[in-house]
């Protein structure tokens, strides 16, 4: 018992398997890496091909802001999605890039429609699943989001996954206009409801907070300080991403990361937009069926050991690399009980 439950803290990278996977990821190696995964992203990106063309009206406007839309089975909810965004009242024109990843279950067929009756908003990409994914650091890379950024034409981005949507609709108006007016902010973000598969709010988070975040909390609580869905961000800032940046798992750690490296974050505490829990299919949902979550849990603290080393608010990310370290000894352990007790029974 003992040897197996260090074989699995071992296996989820844990201070003694630490050591080589960094060597590996020296600034040579990591660069290496990062050239290959950006020439496979172009590549792909080069290939997609937009559903009814580039000449739609909206192809013929320039907007202010660009919002994307992630789906992936999403057919029960990605009408009331885009509804949220398509409802927004602006003064500006804004595009909602959708990119549809193969689903299965209706959700296709429901962005083709939505397409075709709001040709003056939507671009949609319909990918092939199969050839939307690439092998980077030992780990699958889903270029659906990546590819959605890449098409972004507005010096604005904000996101709202397929299975999440808006609550008020002037939230884009918000977000304009406070990063209109604070040129050292790069993103804005705002509290958000957690709701359940059916809708039903559940609680707000985070707390509220003030007008600017300090780096040491948006270093230390990560991708998931706040919903994906409530950020807008300058697309300027997308075009920094270092080598150190490419190491995160998800994009919203990414993003965080990089904004309080590169300016300030705003923050509304308005409620503006709702993160369903719970969806079958989802991130979390599929990593928790593959018993992959402690795993994921490891390898996130790869990229704050590299920022530690070379970025900004290193002492912050040093912090960082300490309770994530925990986090996975604990999750590794947990794992390695619930397995024994399987065993057991």
């Amino acid at each position: 018992m003992v040897e197996r439950l260090h074989g699995i803290l071992n296996n989820a990278c844990v201070i003694d398997s630490m050591v080589p996977i960094l060597d590996y990821l020296s600034k040579r190696r990591l660069h290496e890496n990062v050239c290959r995964f950006k020439e496979t992203a172009e590549a792909g990106f080069a290939r997609q091909v937009e559903y009814l063309g580039n000449d739609k009206p909206i192809n013929r406007a320039m907007p202010a802001v660009s919002v994307y839309v992630t789906a992936y089975q999403h057919q029960p909810y990605i009408a009331e999605c885009l509804e949220s965004i398509l409802h927004q009242k602006c003064a500006f024109p804004f595009e909602v890039i959708v990119g549809e990843d193969g689903s299965d279950d209706g959700t296709r067929e429901l962005c083709m429609r939505y397409a075709e009756e709001h040709r003056d908003k939507i671009r949609l990409f319909l990918r092939d699943r199969s050839e939307s994914a690439c092998s980077f650091l030992g780990r699958t890379v889903r270029m659906n989001g990546w590819w959605c950024r890449m098409a972004a034409r507005a010096p604005y981005i904000a996101i709202c996954e397929g299975d999440d949507f808006w609550v008020e609709p002037d939230k884009l108006a918000v977000q304009k206009a406070f990063l209109d007016a604070h040129l050292d902010a790069v993103m804005h973000a705002h509290r958000a409801n957690a709701v359940d598969v059916s809708g039903r709010v559940l609680g707000v988070w985070p707390e509220p907070q003030p007008e600017f975040l300090g780096a040491a909390s948006a270093i230390s609580r990560g991708g998931g300080f706040f919903a994906t869905n409530s950020i807008m961000v300058r697309k300027a800032l997308v075009s920094q991403v270092s080598d150190e940046y490419y190491a995160f798992q998800v994009g919203d750690a990414m993003l965080v990361s990089l904004a309080i490296n590169h300016g300030r974050i705003g923050f509304s505490n308005r409620v503006m937009s709702a993160h369903r829990r719970g969806v079958p299919g989802s991130w979390t949902s599929r990593n928790a069926a593959r018993g992959t979550i402690a795993e994921f849990k490891a390898r996130a603290v790869l990229p704050y050991i590299l920022l530690a080393r070379r970025g900004k608010h290193r002492g912050l990310y040093a912090l960082r690399v300490g309770s994530l370290l925990i986090w996975s000894a604990r999750s590794s352990l947990a794992a390695a009980v619930n397995r024994m007790r399987r065993q057991g029974s």
